[in-house]
C-alpha cells in the first residue's frame, strides 16, 4: 500500500493508453476506495482516467485490488486456494463472511473460463504463441486454471498473485503489450 500511494501521483507521467482503444489517458477525477487489506480497512486514492479518444473512464487499480471488491487481492485469492484445495466455506480462514466465501467462489467458478479464453487470446493474438484458445476441460481449481493461462505470457510487474497478474492483463491495451 505504501508503494501505491508513493506512486499514485507519478501516474500522469506514465503516459497510460486506453486497455479498449490505445488512446492517450488525462487525469478525470480522483475518489477513495476502502479496500480490506489484512483485516484493516484502509483508505486508498484511486484516479479516474478518460480516453481522450474513445471517451471511456477507467479507474487505475494496483494489482492488490480487484475491481468491485472491498477485500484485497490476497484475500480472495487465499479463500479461493482453500476453496480448491476442497476447504469447506465455514472452515476457510478469512476475516471474510461466510456468504461472502462463497459467493466469491461461485463467482469466480463462473468467470474462470472466459478469463482464461481471454489470456490465452493475448498470448495467440499478441505474442504469437501456438495456443488453444479453449482452456482444457476438468475439475481443476480456479487458481490452477489461471495460473496455466498465464504461462503462455510474459512475466507482467505484479505483486506475485494470480488474480493481480491476470487482472492486469486484462487492462493492457493489446497494441502496447508487445
Amino acid at each position: 500500500m505504501e508503494e501505491y500511494l508513493a506512486a499514485i501521483f507519478q501516474i500522469m507521467t506514465m503516459g497510460l493508453r486506453c486497455p479498449d482503444c490505445g488512446g492517450p489517458l488525462e487525469l478525470l477525477s480522483r475518489y477513495e476506495r476502502h479496500p480490506i487489506i489484512d483485516g484493516k480497512r484502509q483508505v486508498m486514492p484511486v484516479q479516474r482516467l478518460q480516453c481522450q479518444e474513445c471517451g471511456k473512464t477507467h479507474a487505475v487499480l494496483p494489482d492488490f485490488v480487484l475491481p468491485y471488491k472491498h477485500y484485497g487481492t490476497a484475500e480472495v485469492e487465499g479463500v479461493l486456494e482453500a476453496a480448491d484445495a476442497g476447504v469447506a466455506a465455514e472452515k476457510i480462514s478469512t476475516s471474510a463472511e461466510v456468504s461472502t466465501v462463497r459467493r466469491w467462489c461461485r463467482e469466480f467458478r463462473r468467470k474462470v473460463g472466459g478469463l482464461c479464453v481471454r489470456l490465452r487470446h493475448i498470448a495467440s493474438s499478441v505474442f504469437g504463441r501456438s495456443v488453444n484458445v479453449l482452456p482444457p476441460p476438468g475439475p481443476s481449481g480456479v487458481l490452477s486454471q489461471l495460473r496455466d493461462s498465464l504461462r503462455f505470457l510474459p512475466e507482467i510487474l505484479s505483486g506475485g498473485l494470480v488474480l493481480g497478474s491476470v487482472f492486469q492483463w486484462l487492462t493492457v491495451p493489446l497494441d502496447l503489450a508487445t
